[in-house]
């Protein structure tokens, strides 16, 4: 992402420049989500109704921006459609909502001095053009159209603030888009990006990896507009892949995806199995700890090694269930798994320094 000034300057000079022929897309992974029918009316309130989502695939696992590390505060998106809009529906975690950043109040303003959510539409799937629309954590609207602010489209944003995360509602009508309700198989660009001001500074997380530049349409993920009933299959999700590019396509489903690669059968990976093989590689000292702090009760940090063993607990019960793991589930476990061995290997010698002072 580009900022403040640079930010403006780069838009305005993209302004009206952005050419009508296809570009490729340039993410080795194209991400996919498919995005079904309503089948009630949603109302804008930012409260993320559960009957309202329901036929919804919920995805998270965002990615700190330009890296492959978990994002700390993870988001969880939704997506629907009708005849007449486009429908969002996100959350975003957050530990610090009391130091919630949101000064800008006009419409169009300087939005990105805030906790806010932005998300980009490719309608042509051409890879070069966009609309943007972002949204404050109080619903301060801004939209953009191929780097053009003088833009305006009359969608409608509500946010709702709890104590621990924020959550944003989004329609967009399509004729506001001078188009048509999507066609079933219709794929559009798509990419939903987070700026997070809350922890002090600021963090930029993606869907799509972007690599901290979110206007970036050959990077994008994709919307792929399919039936209520709809159900994958070999023919179609080959035809996905091979239409949205990329090494490798991913189809999200609600839990886990569809990985599709040329000259191979799509394989579902679900959020258990992606976990289990993470946990395989979790430290040995982990039991080494336990042997310890068994003997020897008293051990210093054993308040910190019985917090993260409890969920290191947590995620091993995940992944023993037997019920499907969900998306947020999933994004906390994967983040959890990530940073444990450093969290672990730090703890022991911690405690075998002070084990090894007390014996000599």
């Amino acid at each position: 992402m580009i900022r403040r000034a640079v930010w403006i300057i780069a838009c305005l000079s993209c302004a009206g420049s952005i050419p009508v022929t296809g570009g490729q897309n340039e993410a080795e992974v194209a991400l996919v989500y498919p995005c079904r029918p309503a089948t009630r009316a949603i109302v804008i309130d930012g409260q993320l109704d559960p009957a309202e989502w329901s036929e919804s695939v919920a995805v998270s696992g965002f990615l700190d921006s330009g890296s492959d590390r978990m994002f700390p505060e993870q988001v969880t998106m939704r997506l629907l459609y009708d005849e007449q809009y486009l429908y969002l529906g996100v959350r975003c975690e957050e530990s610090n909502m009391k130091d919630l950043k949101t000064p800008t109040t006009d419409r169009d303003g300087a939005f990105w001095n805030d906790d806010a959510l932005e998300f980009f539409l490719d309608t042509a799937h051409d890879h070069e053009r966009y609309l943007q629309f972002a949204a404050t954590a109080k619903a301060v609207r801004y939209d953009n159209q191929n780097g053009d602010s003088n833009w305006n489209c009359e969608w409608k944003a509500a946010t709702q603030h709890l104590a621990d995360a924020w959550t944003l509602e989004a329609a967009v009508p399509f004729a506001e888009l001078k188009l048509n309700p999507p066609r079933v198989g219709a794929l559009w660009g798509f990419n939903l990006c987070r700026e997070r001001e809350a922890g002090g500074k600021l963090e930029l997380a993606n869907w799509a990896d972007v690599q901290r530049k979110f206007q970036s349409p050959p990077r994008f993920g994709h919307l792929y507009f399919i039936t209520s009933d709809w159900k994958p299959s070999d023919p179609s999700l080959t035809t996905v892949a091979h239409d949205t590019g990329g090494k490798e396509a991913r189809l999200f489903s609600n839990d886990g995806y569809w990985s599709i690669v040329p000259n191979a059968k799509p394989e579902l990976l679900t959020y258990r199995s992606l976990l289990r093989g993470q946990e395989q590689g979790a430290v040995p000292q982990m039991e080494e700890l336990r042997g310890i702090y068994r003997d020897r009760p008293q051990a210093v940090l054993h308040e910190d090694f019985k917090r993260l063993s409890d969920s290191f607990g947590e995620v091993e019960s995940l992944i023993m269930g037997d019920s499907p793991v969900s998306a947020d589930r999933f994004a906390f476990a994967k983040a959890f798994l990530a940073n444990l061995g450093e969290r672990v290997e730090a703890l022991y010698w911690r405690v075998r320094l002070a084990t090894l002072n007390e014996t000599m």
